[in-house]
């Protein structure tokens, strides 16, 4: 299992993930500080992807297939390549990956893209099954509710989400306290099993993307990038739903009274 969620404001996505990843044929933890959160680039597409499900694959001839790797071979073929839509442009990806993999047996994986395409904002699914064509599903453009791609229903019902972040800050926030609250739930909720490590979490804009708590060895942001406070908090314990309400409206003060002062 893995924990996979992002949320779209009007300054863009935030997504974020937790690092633990296990063996896929013993699984048995390998990393704690995994990354899960990778980049897509295409001169009209900027966005940011993860997986879900079975990503490691042994196929019949017992080649060992990565399916992390495999996109991202994918991804960075189809850069050189021109695309009418963004419907087409997920479609040969699609259908790259699954060239590769299209000997797997007992295999479900699913993709999620969230990022600008033509412009415009936008989050997908893509849905892998061995023997099966990939599916595009869930595809929403600005889309307002909060998107567990995998994660627990029990945190995010505790958490009591119903209004969607007005600012990276906000997605931020919010984000990095489901993902906490989903990891210190493994052993106590029944879907938070298999949650675990590090979180690391990414924004993406229509001009690009950054990371706002990176992968281990991976540097970090910028001063100009992501602001230390942010940083901060993001590192600390999952806060409490008042905890965030104080802090979203510490911050939409901050940029009222900064405005006024213009």
């Amino acid at each position: 299992m893995t924990a996979i969620a992002a949320v779209y404001t009007p300054e863009g996505f935030v997504i974020a993930a937790d690092g633990l990843r296990r063996d896929g044929e013993t699984l048995e933890p390998v990393s704690d500080c995994a990354q899960k959160i990778f980049w897509g680039a295409h001169p009209n597409f900027v966005f940011a992807y993860a997986w879900t499900g079975t990503v490691g694959l042994r196929l019949p001839t017992g080649e060992f297939v990565s399916l992390i790797d495999v996109a991202n071979q994918v991804i960075e073929e189809a850069q050189k390549q021109s695309f009418a839509s963004t419907s087409t442009y997920v479609g040969h990806i699609a259908e790259g990956i699954n060239n590769q993999i299209s000997a797997a047996i007992n295999m479900e994986a699913r993709l999620l893209l969230v990022g600008y395409f033509l412009g415009a904002a936008y989050r997908m699914e893509l849905w892998f099954e061995a023997g099966r064509t990939p599916e595009l599903k869930n595809l929403v453009q600005e889309p307002l509710d909060f998107g567990i791609f995998s994660g627990s229903a029990v945190v995010f019902k505790q958490m009591h989400l119903t209004k969607p972040p007005s600012s990276i800050f906000e997605g931020a926030v919010i984000l990095q306290s489901y993902l906490q609250r989903c990891i210190d739930g493994c052993g106590v909720y029944p879907d938070c099993v298999g949650f675990g490590g590090r979180i690391h979490m990414a924004s993406v804009g229509a001009s690009g993307h950054t990371w706002i708590i990176p992968p281990k060895d991976i540097n970090g942001p910028t001063e100009s990038e992501c602001d230390e406070v942010l940083r901060r908090m993001l590192n600390s314990k999952p806060l409490s739903k008042a905890e965030i309400s104080a802090r979203i409206k510490a911050e939409r003060e901050t940029k009222k009274a900064a405005k006024e002062s213009r």
